[in-house]
Order: C-alpha cells, then structure tokens, then sequence
C-alpha cells in the first residue's frame, strides 16, 4: 500500500486514502459519501485480509448509491487467470493491473482512468 501511495504522490495525485482490509474499505466509501470531492478510483488488491478483492468489488456494483456502483474500479492482482478475469468481468471491473508491475504502467493506467 505504502508503495503505491509513494507512487501515486509522486504522479502528482495528493489525495490517497488507504485500507488494509476490504471492510475497511467499504466503510471509507461509506463515510465519503458525505464528503466532496467522492473518490475518482479505486485500486483494490485482489487479495485482502477477510475479504478478497472481488468482493470488494461487488459490493461497490451492488450500492445502492448510483455514484458508488459508477466508481472506476481497477483490480490489482498476480492471479491471472480467465476464471478470476472473468468473475471480475462480469462485475463490470474497469481494469486489472498485473503485479508485479513497473512505476510507468501504473502511471499510464492512472493517467488514463483519470483523464
């Protein structure tokens, strides 16, 4: 996560938040429903502690808050495979990221979702 939030800073983006656990996450999407600006992305793991990434996942596709169910959602994973792309596929996921992966994929990955 550290590395990430390094890597995102340094593309200029300043406003990261982090979760260690999906639950976690889900809660901070919860609470930033009432804060502006909403996230723009989200870069989820595939493996969490509790939860996996996937459900993650779909839990933000089956909010009932529109603009959490509209949010970029970009697995980050080394399990590539076309059963677990195509789980993710079918919850309308918006990207994966391949682990282990260069500073400038991410970058260009970022830049692309965020432009």
């Amino acid at each position: 996560h550290i590395i990430v939030e390094m890597l995102l800073n340094d593309m200029g983006v300043t406003q990261v938040d982090t979760a260690f656990t999906g639950k976690e996450g889900l809660n901070k999407i919860e609470k930033a429903l009432e804060e502006d600006p909403f996230y723009d992305l989200i870069l989820c793991d595939w493996n969490l502690g509790g939860m996996q990434g996937i459900e993650v996942l779909r839990h933000v596709r089956e909010s009932e808050h529109q603009k959490v169910q509209e949010l970029k959602f970009v697995l980050v994973t080394a399990e590539v495979g076309s059963k677990n792309q195509a789980k993710a596929k079918d919850l309308n996921v918006t990207m994966f990221i391949e682990k282990p992966f260069k500073h400038e994929d991410l970058k260009g990955h970022v830049e692309e979702l965020l432009s």
